[in-house]
């Protein structure tokens, strides 16, 4: 094996690990502070990917003004479900939720595929690479590696800093005491629903940029959210990042030295290791 190939390799596993992460801190978030199993995770991000190929393929649209314009989007779509749906069963039994949210899988799924056919898509942009001695640095791959880090570092910023920040942490520690202080735990939980149906819109748009996408691959980049949010420990957003780093980082060595056919069953595999090993995850929050 040669230095540059191993280098490249994750290199690649970075890249791509970063986009998975930033679309399983929405469900991370909403998983760990709302018990809400959000099965449409999946169709959330590819309406973000749908956004950026249709303003491109037939507006022109610059892909970084699409990427802005899928902030509101996840604001109108976060509040939207919450408002009509996830209020409704949040502290309800699990069964009930997962109930709920596979039947708005189904829906937005059969809805894409009805309005937008099948077919596999991809936003061809930015495909100009970097070469450096003997690594290849796709432009588009860097461009998004960016974007999470800036998306990431705002999101610290938010709950660190800012007070619905802070009540959003001390709701996810105790939500009884946090109600006891003030905090007005209703608002509280459906800005983060919409905070994470953001994350989600943003990383469907740097899919667009990077991979080929159709509505079959929502329940791909869904699987791949849960296994991320296991790995990096329920409610954790560094976890979910790290987390995500981790299963690029197993795509890209499987696909490399082994094929791209096994790279599911690998993710696969690092899952069961988590969960028999180490169900809490990377920072021992266990998953529910």
């Amino acid at each position: 094996m040669s230095p540059d190939l191993l280098l490249q390799t994750i290199l690649n596993g970075l890249m791509i690990g970063s986009i998975y992460g930033l679309s399983a801190l929405g469900l991370t978030l909403v998983w760990g502070i709302m018990d809400v199993v959000n099965l449409a995770h999946g169709e959330i991000i590819l309406l973000g990917a749908y956004l950026n190929f249709w303003l491109f393929t037939l507006y022109g649209v610059n892909p970084l003004v699409s990427l802005l314009l899928s902030i509101p989007l996840g604001i109108v779509v976060g509040w939207i479900v919450h408002t009509s749906l996830v209020r409704h069963v949040v502290g309800k039994s699990g069964l009930t939720t997962l109930l709920l949210m596979f039947g708005l899988s189904i829906f937005l799924n059969n809805a894409m595929l009805n309005l937008w056919s099948p077919d596999t898509r991809t936003v061809p942009w930015f495909r100009t690479s970097f070469v450096t001695g003997g690594l290849v640095l796709p432009g588009s791959r860097l461009l998004a590696f960016g974007v999470v880090l800036l998306m990431t570092a705002a999101l610290y910023f938010f709950l660190l800093r800012t007070y619905s920040g802070k009540a959003i942490r001390a709701v996810m520690q105790d939500a009884e005491a946090a109600a006891a202080m003030g905090v007005n735990t209703a608002a509280i939980l459906r800005l983060c629903f919409v905070i994470g149906t953001i994350l989600a819109t943003v990383a469907g748009n740097l899919i667009s940029l990077v991979l080929p996408f159709a509505p079959a691959n929502a329940i791909q980049y869904a699987i791949l959210s849960f296994v991320i949010v296991v790995v990096g420990g329920l409610g954790r957003p560094l976890g979910a990042l790290l987390g995500g780093l981790l299963v690029g980082l197993v795509e890209s060595f499987t696909g490399t030295f082994l094929s791209q056919a096994f790279s599911p069953a690998a993710v696969s595999v690092l899952l069961i290791v988590f969960l028999l090993l180490r169900p809490g995850g990377l920072f021992g929050h266990a998953a529910r």
